[in-house]
């Protein structure tokens, strides 16, 4: 039976020898052997951010700056106005708690207990 396969192997032009190296198999014009994994996923790139140029009109044009206006400034008018407010609270409340350590030890040294 071994004889008959080697026949119809010889009719056919195939080989019985198995041959480990790839660079015969090639030169015998022989099909390389596909693979069952699927195909790997096509390659993307991630989405490109959208560049900002925030000095365009810093290069190519002199714009001249705003001229400057109290009613621009009308929050840092109040802001100050409540920061010294509350730097003048601060002050008085230091000032009130000075005069009564004050009047308490006055009245320890003359021996009164308030």
């Amino acid at each position: 039976m071994a004889n008959s396969e080697d026949e119809a192997a010889a009719l056919l032009g195939e080989s019985n020898d198995v041959s480990l190296s790839p660079s015969r198999s090639r030169r015998e014009g022989a099909r390389p052997q596909r693979s069952m994994a699927p195909p790997p996923p096509p390659r993307r790139e991630p989405p490109r951010k959208p560049v900002y140029d925030y000095d365009y009109y810093d290069r190519y044009q002199d714009y001249p700056d705003e001229p400057f206006r109290w009613s621009d400034a009308w929050g840092l008018i109040c802001g100050l106005i409540l920061l010294l407010f509350i730097v003048s609270v601060l002050t008085w409340a230091y000032l009130e708690d000075l005069r009564e350590a004050r009047e308490m030890e006055e009245a320890k040294a003359r021996g009164m207990e308030l």
